[in-house]
């Protein structure tokens, strides 16, 4: 069963988070998610979601970032 990754960004912490299209992850067979084009922006949001066609519970265990600074904010 694949999961669905969405990484955002903002620029403020009350400002509206820009997500990005899904980024399909199958636990089973993927041991990452490339993030191609890379998130901009100054506060970074990971939001992890079943797609609504499957019925089938899960936990999220934990997950790591790798970031690289990419420009002076």
């Amino acid at each position: 069963t694949s999961i669905d990754v969405y990484v955002g960004s903002q620029d403020n912490p009350e400002g509206a988070v820009t997500w990005s299209s899904a980024f399909a992850f199958d636990p089973t067979t993927d041991d990452k998610v490339d993030v191609d084009p890379p998130v901009e922006g100054r506060y970074i949001a990971v939001r992890f979601e079943t797609p609504n066609t499957t019925a089938i519970a899960w936990k999220l265990d934990g997950y790591d970032l790798e970031l690289a600074l990419l420009g002076k904010f």
